[in-house]
């Protein structure tokens, strides 16, 4: 997934909208998920979007708001650090963060191979994981500045 800092960091940069962003901690089964969403929405009625740090709590989040008949992104956005392929599969989809493990294992094979043909001397670099942002429809537009809690 992608830190808070870093998602945050991102979102200031190319943002033009009034966000309020909520970071909802990962609950082990689906009736945590419910009470701390309903205890977000009713202690603060401004919040524009929930960021997920996981996403079967993501998933779990997003189903119950559609049955208590939020419109999602109308009314809150959804936001996920952590991809899953059920984000993408109910509807809307879920904006989240991907990390590509089928790139990652050809630059390390690349580098492998260019190890052991004597080309290339082994390097201390670490080699750096991007995590590649997916759009889903889980977003919506409000004007104004950024602000950011924890729950």
């Amino acid at each position: 997934g992608i830190t808070l800092d870093r998602f945050l960091k991102s979102l200031k940069e190319f943002a033009r909208n009034d966000v309020k962003i909520v970071v909802v901690p990962s609950e082990r089964d689906r009736k945590s998920v419910v009470e701390t969403v309903e205890k977000i929405l009713r202690t603060d009625r401004n919040v524009t979007a929930l960021y997920f740090l996981h996403a079967p709590t993501a998933l779990a989040a997003v189903t119950y708001l559609s049955y208590t008949g939020r419109r999602i992104p109308g009314d809150i956005s959804v936001i996920c650090a952590q991809h899953s392929d059920p984000l993408e599969h109910i509807y809307p989809s879920v904006a989240c963060y991907y990390l590509n493990f089928r790139a990652y294992e050809k630059r390390v094979l690349h580098v492998a191979e260019q190890y052991l043909s004597g080309s290339v001397a082994p390097s201390a670099k670490p080699v750096l994981i991007t995590p590649e942002y997916c759009p889903g429809q889980s977003l919506g537009q409000v004007s104004g500045g950024i602000s950011a809690k924890t729950v």
